[in-house]
């Protein structure tokens, strides 16, 4: 058929996609830095066949972008996205401490707040 290659091409973006789509999920998204080498030879793979079937234009976009484009994207994109999770979280805290005076309440505090002084003591 003519367009036997269709499934492999879409396939492969799919994958692709999604790595690259995972990957944004701030401190998550550094787990794709170990799923991203399976999918990245799994597309690499559906772009050879999907060549060898005679799409060759998808093919070769398919291997530029599982070979440049997405390692690049999965390399920093969680970096990026933790460091902004951090800032906006920090930036919360800091909001925190200006409304109140006192520190954001850390779970360790609170059960010092709570339980009841030693008797004896």
């Amino acid at each position: 058929p003519a367009q036997g290659y269709a499934s492999a091409v879409a396939w492969a973006w799919i994958l692709l996609f999604g790595t690259c789509v995972f990957s944004i999920i701030p401190i998550l998204g550094c787990a794709m830095w170990l799923v991203a080498p399976v999918t990245i030879i799994i597309s690499v793979i559906l772009a050879i066949t999907a060549i060898n079937k005679g799409g060759t234009t998808q093919g070769v976009l398919i291997l530029v972008a599982s070979l440049l484009i997405v390692p690049v994207f999965v390399f920093i994109a969680p970096i990026i996205t933790t460091a902004m999770f951090g800032e906006a979280v920090e930036q919360v805290e800091t909001e925190q401490l200006e409304e109140t005076g006192a520190p954001p309440a850390k779970p360790g505090w609170i059960e010092e707040i709570e339980s009841p002084a030693p008797k004896g003591e």
